[in-house]
């Protein structure tokens, strides 16, 4: 490493949590401000993964709010499950109303 942003940039890899995702696709930053913020405002002590996955059927429910659909993605996200990242799947494969916060939520 010869340079300032070689060691910036280890710095920051070494502060960063275990999982770290980088994404193929550029994102919008207030969108992301907003999804992280909702996703402080959710405490996952509140559900169970297995209500997550329950909440996860109305992601393909005509009737659904997409404020909705947003709280529940943010659900999905932080149960780290496999059944919960396969439905995130199928919600951005189906639907691309909310495709930012599903990439997120991914």
């Amino acid at each position: 490493m010869n340079n300032q942003s070689d060691k910036d940039i280890l710095e920051f890899l070494e502060n960063t949590s275990e999982e770290f995702k980088i994404l193929s696709e550029g994102t919008n930053m207030s969108l992301q401000q907003e999804y992280l913020k909702l996703s402080e405002a959710i405490d996952p002590i509140e559900y169970s993964e297995e209500i997550a996955l329950e909440e996860g059927k109305k992601l393909f429910a005509k009737n659904s709010t997409k404020e909705q659909k947003k709280k529940i993605l943010i659900q999905l996200a932080n149960t780290g499950s496999i059944e919960a990242y396969r439905v995130l799947e199928k919600y951005l494969k189906d639907d691309k109303t909310l495709i930012d916060w599903t990439t997120f939520a991914i």
